[in-house]
């Protein structure tokens, strides 16, 4: 007898906004830091960690303080601000932390089907000036998730770029397997060994060229961390590991489907 698995994935998309749209990005931003600031204020005054009491508490004072922002806003600022300080509060049960700040928040969490509407390419977004279409580029990884449905999202903004970050969900039936797979793992190779009633089998998948990248990289972002700072060093960093991420599930994927092949 099978059972049901949820599985959730996330998947990152550039956002390709106009300057008519990039000015209402940015005049949001600092308005959805203010709300989540303030009700964090509040959670923490109060010592509050329920979300009916924290909404109980600030959401007609922020309504008519931010009248032209959809009321959504306030309602996901409430989560934002109470999932900090929920950590802060488990965080300070082992060691001394610092009272939480909001300072230059860069993410917008969108976890309600009342402030975005997701379609392949399209971002329906509401704001302050109405509903906006913000376009962005499918890329060929996203694909996979095309039947999927849409549990929540978030906008990030980074290096003065805005990114739409997805979270898919899909229920899947668990099946039955049978055997025991054994792995280990080394520098240079993955060894396996399939184990099952019928059959023994043994793999060996050899990744030597992903550890001379990893090694290559490594070097790389050291030399970066010492020669650069700010926004220069923080793009440049990211840069490299995001190519060094590629290139090594590369060599991954080419080497299973060779196996595969062969």
């Amino acid at each position: 007898m099978s059972n049901s698995l949820l599985l959730n994935e996330a998947c990152r998309f550039k956002l390709e906004p106009s300057r008519e749209q990039r000015q209402i990005l940015e005049e949001l931003f600092p308005v959805y830091e203010e709300m989540v600031r303030e009700c964090l204020r509040r959670a923490m005054d109060l010592n509050i960690t329920s979300r009916r009491r924290l909404h109980e508490s600030i959401y007609r004072e922020l309504r008519g303080k931010y009248g032209d922002y959809p009321s959504h806003y306030i309602y996901t600022a409430i989560t934002q601000a109470l999932a900090v300080f929920k950590s802060c509060r488990r965080l300070s049960r082992r060691k001394n932390v610092k009272t939480p700040a909001i300072k230059n928040l860069n993410v917008i969490l969108l976890d309600d089907t009342h402030l975005f509407w997701f379609s392949w390419g399209i971002l329906n977004l509401a704001t302050h000036k109405g509903h906006i279409a913000i376009p962005f580029e499918v890329h060929e990884h996203s694909k996979k998730f095309v039947d999927w449905s849409v549990k929540g999202s978030r906008i990030i903004r980074l290096n003065g770029e805005y990114y739409l970050h997805v979270t898919f969900r899909r229920m899947v039936e668990e099946g039955r397997c049978e055997g025991i797979l054994g792995i280990d793992v080394n520098e240079g190779s993955i060894d396996l060994a399939v184990i099952k009633p019928s059959e023994v089998k043994f793999m060996k998948l050899d990744i030597s060229e992903a550890k001379h990248i990893r090694d290559r990289y490594f070097k790389k972002r050291r030399s970066i961390q010492s020669r650069t700072r700010g926004k220069v060093k923080a793009r440049l960093l990211a840069k490299y590991s995001g190519r060094e991420k590629r290139r090594v599930n590369s060599i991954i994927q080419n080497t299973l489907e060779g196996k595969r092949g062969g």
